[in-house]
């Protein structure tokens, strides 16, 4: 059986999004749902389907993808004690 081009596209997003939850899990970062397509980290948003990151009241990050994301999260949280960041400066 062919795999049709969306079931390709969503177990590349299913990758993606275990990926940053295996993350913020394996690092202790607090993280939420407000969606079925969305990752929270404090003011920080990934799209797991478009590979978007967002910071909220700011621009759609320039890179996309989960490694990005978490890049930006270790930048954000070095020693991963508090998850719920100021503002967006990294």
């Amino acid at each position: 059986m062919k795999t049709q081009p969306s079931d390709a596209r969503r177990m590349d997003t299913d990758a993606e999004e275990a990926k940053v939850v295996a993350f913020l899990k394996a690092h202790g970062i607090r993280f939420w749902r407000p969606s079925p397509h969305q990752i929270k980290v404090g003011q920080w948003s990934f799209y797991p389907s478009t590979g978007s990151i967002l910071c909220d009241g700011k621009k759609k990050e320039a890179k996309t993808g989960a490694g990005t994301f978490i890049e930006i999260i270790r930048r954000i949280y070095p020693d991963h004690r508090d998850s719920l960041p100021l503002d967006c400066l990294v």
